[in-house]
């Protein structure tokens, strides 16, 4: 006997099992909907970061100063790109300011 047959055989639900089952149903649609399930793995970059990710990928040990030089941006929009950059996981400063160097995370 499949499952069909016994579903056609058990006959229409009664009353009281359709309001369970309902019941049920709109329990499950009590979820929110703007909770993220996952981070996404590829983070888009803005032409901005691209710029500044390129420029730190060809020289790792490259200043907020030539940063700015080189794209002809304020200091202040080059902070919040590395901020951007790091909070997205695609770089990271290794030691000091002044001695230390990035590291870019490829598989971001």
């Amino acid at each position: 006997m499949t499952h069909f047959d016994e579903y056609i055989r058990q006959g229409e639900p009664s009353q009281q099992e359709k309001a369970q089952i309902w019941q049920t149903a709109i329990g499950l649609q009590d979820v929110p909907v703007n909770v993220p399930v996952n981070v996404p793995v590829n983070v888009p970059v803005n032409i901005t970061e691209k710029i500044v990710l390129d420029l730190i990928i060809n020289n790792p040990e490259i200043t907020y100063e030539q940063i700015v030089e080189s794209i002809r941006k304020n200091r202040k929009t080059v902070q919040r790109t590395i901020v951007s950059l790091k909070n997205k996981g695609i770089i990271e400063r290794i030691g000091s300011d002044k001695k230390g160097s990035w590291r870019v995370d490829f598989k971001n």
